[in-house]
């Protein structure tokens, strides 16, 4: 499969009529170049669409691949819970990435739910420690789990008086919901 061309396009929540509320003329210029994007993409015609999202784990020396079949979400962070989305992955591209990885001796790493990814993230949690070491709190962001997860252990292994403690946004509480449903 050749890369047939690559777009980067900005990505305010205000483009979505139903967040924007007629504000979305003021950024005119970037519809329109999300309309162009999409007339050459269409033009094109790709047998597959990656996406790649500064919102996802990004590394300077590997790509990550997200697990799962797919991803859903609503833009009610942005009070408008009506305006929903949905993408099913592309499994059979994953399996061949995943298939050359092994080929080739690289590792396919999950991107929170593996003890070495976990283990590198607790690195910060020392950084924190060397940088602060009177620190008696620490609140770490927490999408999937693994940052949280590799600082509380790092940091508790060093100073177990240290609360460490776990925050996610209003509209993305995945793990908030989950820990309330006992899941």
């Amino acid at each position: 499969m050749a890369v047939l061309a690559a777009f980067v396009v900005p990505h305010p929540p205000l483009i979505v009529p139903e967040v924007g509320r007629g504000e979305e003329r003021a950024i005119a210029d970037t519809v329109a170049a999300y309309r162009e994007v999409a007339s050459r993409i269409s033009a094109l015609a790709p047998e597959t669409l990656v996406v790649s999202t500064p919102h996802s784990v990004m590394y300077r020396d590997y790509n990550h691949v997200s697990p799962g079949a797919g991803a859903s979400g609503s833009f009610a962070r942005f009070g408008a819970p009506e305006a929903r989305c949905s993408c099913a992955y592309d499994a059979p591209l994953r399996d061949e990435l995943v298939r050359i990885c092994e080929e080739e001796g690289a590792a396919f790493l999950h991107p929170y739910n593996d003890p070495e990814v976990i283990a590198g993230q607790g690195t910060l949690g020392l950084e924190i420690l060397a940088d602060l070491p009177y620190v008696d709190m620490i609140v770490v962001p927490a999408g999937g789990g693994g940052l949280l997860a590799g600082v509380a252990c790092a940091v508790k292994q060093i100073n177990p008086r240290v609360k460490v403690y776990g925050v996610q946004a209003e509209g993305a509480d995945a793990i908030a919901r989950s820990f309330k449903e006992k899941k």
